[in-house]
């Protein structure tokens, strides 16, 4: 639930901000020879760039935060199985549990 809704609304996000994006991208193919005939190849350049950095931000925080999740689960499951493997390595030590039984 901690990484549900953040990543839920990131993914919102992303939708919102690449919809500008392939509209103006789709737009500038349509019409692509207007611009070159009036000379505005760099303006539609610059904002095709900045939709696509803005568009970047998004998904750069959506990786952030399941490269989180990734890394929390991983050292979560590092650490339990240290807990388990000290308390039979205990357990196999005091005599409580057999070497073989330890084993399995």
């Amino acid at each position: 639930t901690v990484y549900r809704w953040p990543a839920r609304d990131l993914k919102r996000l992303d939708g919102i901000s690449r919809s500008p994006s392939m509209s103006h991208y789709s737009d500038t193919i349509r019409g692509a020879t207007t611009i070159r005939a009036y000379q505005h190849e760099a303006r539609f350049l610059n904002d095709n760039l900045l939709l696509l950095g803005r568009n970047q931000k998004t998904v750069y925080w959506f990786w952030v935060a399941q490269g989180w999740v990734s890394m929390s689960q991983e050292v979560l499951g590092t650490l339990l199985l240290a807990v388990i493997a000290a308390v039979i390595g205990y357990r196999a030590s005091t005599g409580e549990l057999s070497p073989g039984l330890a084993g399995l």
